[in-house]
């Protein structure tokens, strides 16, 4: 986004925008984003968003020394990056492995995989990781594939690291600075299913979402 984007404080915090409809944005209350190109560069940090209008980008957390500033004359980007929220919507997978060492091929298919947990732990000066673990449904080992599978294959982008691959470590709307670094930190994601098992079938019937937790340290 450039253009006329003017920080303001009437009303509350916000940015502010004639000729752009924020609503179009797939912007949503509780993301992080970054102004850039002001000339008074307490403006130029990170603010929450609180509120998202068609003309109105509204905060409830800005950089200390947040104030009215225009953009007239100068470029004024906002980079917004990619963000987790809590969803309602059951979305699962399918799993296949190919046992490819003899003959006939056969195939093996975890069905109904829903992510159980994803936890991500970063320490210093090292590569990020994360694990997930699912619930799944039911098995099936056969020797035809499933029609519209495919193979994937193995990325290559490069890895995260958490020295040079993180710009910014906030808590409560401020960076964190020294001598309080963080020197390491994990997140859990879970979400608490309750399953129903029925006899005469080897998987579940029914998977039902209870409640969800999450927890950092």
């Amino acid at each position: 986004m450039a253009g006329d984007l003017v920080a303001v404080t009437a009303g509350g915090n916000a940015l502010t925008r004639r000729a752009l409809d924020f609503t179009t944005l797939g912007l949503q209350a509780g993301q992080w984003v970054r102004p850039n190109g002001y000339a008074t560069a307490v403006d130029n940090d990170f603010c929450r968003i609180s509120a998202v209008a068609a003309n109105r980008l509204s905060f409830d957390r800005v950089p200390l020394g947040w104030g009215r500033r225009y953009g007239a004359a100068v470029v004024i980007s906002v980079y917004i990056g990619d963000f987790l929220i809590n969803g309602s919507t059951k979305r699962s997978i399918t799993v296949e492995e190919q046992y490819l060492d003899h003959s006939p091929v056969t195939y093996e298919y975890l069905r109904g995989q829903t992510l159980d947990k994803l936890s991500v732990t970063a320490d210093a000066s090292k590569i990020a990781t994360y694990t997930k673990t699912y619930v799944g449904s039911d098995a099936a080992v056969q020797t035809i594939r499933f029609a519209g599978a495919t193979d994937v294959a193995a990325p290559t982008n490069d890895v995260l690291n958490t020295a040079s691959n993180v710009g910014r470590i906030g808590f409560s709307g401020s960076n964190i600075v020294g001598p309080n670094y963080v020197t390491s930190a994990k997140w859990d994601y879970k979400t608490i299913f309750g399953v129903k098992w029925p006899l005469a079938l080897l998987g579940r019937s029914e998977l039902e979402t209870e409640s969800s937790s999450s927890q950092g340290r």
